[in-house]
């Protein structure tokens, strides 16, 4: 039988989309009106969520969606780890059925390639 576990604030101005991460530990809630995302605690046993203090500020979201990633650039970040761990330099794999973001991230991994071979060229400068 279900029950009213609490009411929440969602930490941000006109809540419009709700969404679970894949492992249901946490809720992420897309504020539109004040440009901004917020992450959850969410308790599987209780049903009570709290902010986990991360907030991510974005332009008018209105959708979540949560996708699996895959490191694909493991190699190239072994190689380069203390670049890649000051800058928080990382890649991934979408795994998506749409093309449209399957587009996306094709000219997105482009664009990486690109700057890994800049950031190979200033090291061999320096």
């Amino acid at each position: 039988m279900l029950s009213t576990v609490g009411y929440f604030h969602t930490r941000g101005e006109t809540p419009r989309h709700f969404k679970f991460d894949n492992s249901g530990q946490y809720l992420l809630v897309a504020n539109q009106d004040s440009d901004n995302i917020s992450i959850f605690n969410f308790n599987t046993s209780t049903g009570e969520i709290k902010f986990t203090g991360n907030e991510y500020r974005t332009p008018s979201p209105n959708f979540i969606c949560c996708c699996s990633l895959h490191d694909q650039d493991s190699v190239w970040e072994k190689e380069n780890n203390d670049y890649s761990s000051q800058q928080g330099v990382h890649s991934f794999f979408l795994t998506s059925e749409s093309d449209d973001l399957k587009h996306e991230l094709a000219k997105a991994k482009d664009e990486i390639h690109r700057l890994k071979e800049e950031i190979s060229l200033l090291k061999l400068k320096n």
